[in-house]
């Protein structure tokens, strides 16, 4: 009777480890255009789908990507974060390879004010030159009269732009570079507000960041100061007067900005003299990396999107108006201070090791690192790089 019962028992486990296994979702296979779509237009929801996925098959599928790149110009139409569809230009070196990256600038076109979006489809003509004297890639963004450089949809489509670029070709993500012509250069102020991260440096040509404030938006120098920016404007002018110009450049450097400015006394709004500049912008690319710092300060812009360096995510904890981090990092103690924040999650190099907090006046705690497949694809996002993700990760609460 015995034995006859654990026969009975044994079929009766066996079925129900069928039904169960019959019961359970089949696991999701991806493609190299799920993770394209993801990448290039994501969404939190998409992120923790695609965290139950192991990260070498992202990996493998996002080189499966690379390989298809070629060199040329081209001209992509991309939807951006509202379903409003855009067009990207590009092109790339003469040659590239894979095994090695290069430097991407990203042009921003003026005259934004109308409604058509294809005005980027060949603004990147206008530095075209710079890809004669050392190789790199360039694309350039459409705005239009609905999506302003300086507005929430336009800095998303610079965003966007980035992801797309660093998703297809070898870019080097330490040396991305913002550069734009008149609204294209309030653009690039404006994004040396908010979205400073990806960047290793700003070159703003016949443009007027001070307009940004009597459009209410409020220029915060402790995220403007984490950058180089290069101001180039016209003596002659005839919509940004030098002498207003000249004020506010005054005023940005005496709050600490990593300013270099050039006037030509002689020229006109535009940039027709650009052949005079190649030059300049070739060095600058050359030597500005963005860098590592020792100390994050951020606050937060309402509305618009915000890329500090090194916050990969953040919770906002009460209505406050003024919301801000301050970062240090000391040997092995990282020190925050904070206001209308309840926590952030810190992406740090591997090299880098730290095993104490001080927050606030909770005193010195203990800190451990984490590292999950969403945290990695996070960080993916928030730093446009679809390659690197061996930071460790810090989930802090404030």
């Amino acid at each position: 009777m015995y034995r006859i019962r654990l026969l009975f028992l044994k079929i009766f486990i066996v079925h129900s480890i069928v039904l169960l296994s019959s019961c359970q979702k089949t696991p999701e296979i991806i493609t190299a255009a799920d993770i394209e779509q993801w990448f290039v237009s994501p969404s939190d929801s998409r992120t923790r789908e695609l965290s139950l996925q192991p990260i070498q098959r992202i990996d493998s599928l996002v080189k499966s990507i690379r390989t298809l790149s070629v060199p040329g110009t081209f001209s992509d139409t991309l939807t951006d974060s509202t379903g409003s569809r855009y067009i990207l230009g590009y092109c790339t070196p003469h040659e590239f390879t894979s095994g090695t990256v290069y430097p991407l600038v990203i042009y921003l076109h003026g005259g934004t004010g109308t409604a058509v979006s294809n005005k980027g489809e060949k603004a990147y003509e206008m530095l075209r030159p710079l890809t004669d004297s050392m190789p790199l890639f360039l694309a350039s963004p459409s705005a239009d009269r609905s999506a302003r450089w300086w507005s929430a949809d336009g800095m998303n489509r610079i965003l966007q732009t980035i992801r797309f670029m660093t998703l297809h070709y070898p870019i080097d993500t330490k040396k991305i570079f913002l550069a734009g012509v008149s609204d294209g250069a309030t653009g690039c102020w404006i994004a040396l507000n908010t979205i400073t991260g990806p960047f290793a440096g700003f070159f703003a040509i016949s443009g007027f960041g001070g307009m940004l404030p009597s459009m209410g938006i409020e220029l915060y120098p402790p995220n403007m100061v984490q950058r180089p920016i290069y101001n180039v404007n016209a003596g002659k002018d005839q919509l940004y007067s030098i002498d207003i110009v000249t004020n506010f450049l005054d005023y940005m450097q005496s709050q600490g900005l990593q300013l270099n400015r050039m006037v030509y006394p002689d020229e006109q709004h535009g940039f027709d003299y650009r052949e005079k500049e190649f030059g300049t912008l070739c060095r600058f690319i050359r030597t500005w990396k963005q860098p590592q710092p020792d100390t994050v300060s951020w606050i937060f812009s309402a509305g618009l999107p915000n890329r500090p360096q090194t916050l990969i995510d953040w919770e906002f904890g009460d209505a406050s108006n003024n919301r801000f981090v301050n970062i240090v990092f000391s040997k092995d103690t990282i020190s925050i201070s904070s206001q209308g924040i309840s926590s952030v999650t810190l992406a740090i190099p591997p090299a880098s090791k730290y095993n104490f907090l001080k927050a606030g006046t909770k005193g010195v705690r203990k800190l451990s690192s984490t590292t999950t497949t969403y945290l990695q694809l996070k960080v993916m996002i928030q730093r446009s790089d679809p390659i690197n993700h061996t930071d460790h990760f810090y989930r802090i609460s404030l």
